[in-house]
């Protein structure tokens, strides 16, 4: 039986209360505070508090906002969770985010200088996400590391999904066709805005039983050929093996003028890296960036795919939009979104 996720807030001061007025009203559930040292109160808000050493004790998934004003004091707290516990925990940096966004609750910037595409909703900040140390920070690689306008905290969705959404709206038809769709380990943000076209006939897959309408494996696609209008991939490819083959398998499943939408996170600094002897997940989090992915992507990405016989478009919020749009929508300036269609 998997544990559920938990949410923990690190500080239970004023900026931890702050932050979990801010969450509470955005509809996000907080199960702990969280001190340094064994706390002196045991609730606040009927919210327990406990120690660093025991929510490191608890299994399963974590999600951590530090709501700590000082940056270099919640980062060198963050990076001691990481180093603990990397594997099961995703950790966030809210001190600039409560500053900013609580200026709205005091009638400052109504209106908000950032918008979510996905939620339509307006706010000064996005939540800041990743990791800021290893490969992080040797290497560019766009979709991965430290950003600090990343997660909209109404809808959960991240600035690639923000990005995503971009495309698909501006650039594919996907809201006035009739057709399938199938979407890999689909983002609920991407899904709703899919399922608002009722003429669409929508199949989600994933590799893992439970989070989709079918379990459905990219390397051998239980689909017949020539059955989907688009095939949608959003950093998937980074966790498969046989790239070569599900590449092969989704060209398959796509009818002649089919349309493949997927990317990655890549390193710009070098070309496509991968080793087969890198196995263990400690040799992967420190080569690629993540336990479980198998090569890191770079700058070569569209020939590899083209030998694979794709015809690749790129679209980049830097070649598509003003520099105020990309700041104001929470974009990866160097994102990426492929489209593919066959050769």
């Amino acid at each position: 039986m998997g544990y559920t996720t938990q949410n923990f807030i690190y500080g239970a001061g004023k900026f931890g209360k702050l932050l979990l007025q801010c969450l509470t009203e955005w509809g996000k559930r907080i199960d702990y505070f969280v001190e340094t040292q064994e706390p002196a109160i045991a609730k606040i808000d009927e919210i327990p508090v406990i120690s660093f050493e025991r929510m490191i004790k608890m299994h399963g998934r974590k999600i951590i906002f530090i709501a700590i004003q000082n940056d270099k004091t919640a980062r060198e707290i963050q990076k001691k969770i990481y180093t603990v516990d990397v594997s099961n925990c995703t950790v966030y940096l809210c001190g600039s985010f409560i500053n900013e966004n609580l200026r709205i609750k005091k009638g400052m910037h109504l209106e908000g200088k950032r918008h979510c595409l996905i939620c339509e909703n307006n706010l000064n900040e996005f939540l800041p996400a990743g990791i800021q140390e290893g490969i992080f920070n040797r290497l560019h690689i766009i979709g991965g590391g430290y950003r600090k306008n990343c997660l909209c905290p109404y809808c959960k969705a991240v600035d690639r999904e923000r990005w995503l959404y971009y495309v698909l709206k501006n650039k594919t038809d996907i809201s006035e066709m009739s057709g399938r769709i199938l979407h890999f380990a689909p983002e609920s943000g991407i899904s709703e805005y899919i399922k608002q076209n009722a003429k669409i006939d929508y199949y989600t897959g994933d590799i893992a039983p439970g989070r989709t309408m079918h379990v459905t494996d990219i390397t051998d696609i239980q689909y017949r050929d020539n059955t989907f209008d688009y095939v949608i991939s959003n950093h998937i490819l980074e966790h498969i093996l046989d790239e070569k083959k599900a590449a092969s398998e989704i060209k398959r499943v796509l009818k002649p003028n089919g349309r493949w939408i997927f990317s990655f996170p890549i390193c710009t600094d070098k070309k496509t890296y991968e080793d087969t002897e890198v196995v263990t997940e400690e040799d992967r989090l420190r080569e690629y960036g993540q336990k479980d992915h198998v090569r890191l992507y770079g700058n070569d990405y569209v020939e590899r795919f083209e030998d694979y016989g794709w015809n690749i478009s790129v679209f980049s919020p830097q070649k598509e939009l003003t520099s105020v749009e990309i700041d104001r929508f929470g974009f990866i300036e160097d994102d990426v979104i492929m489209i593919a269609t066959k050769k």
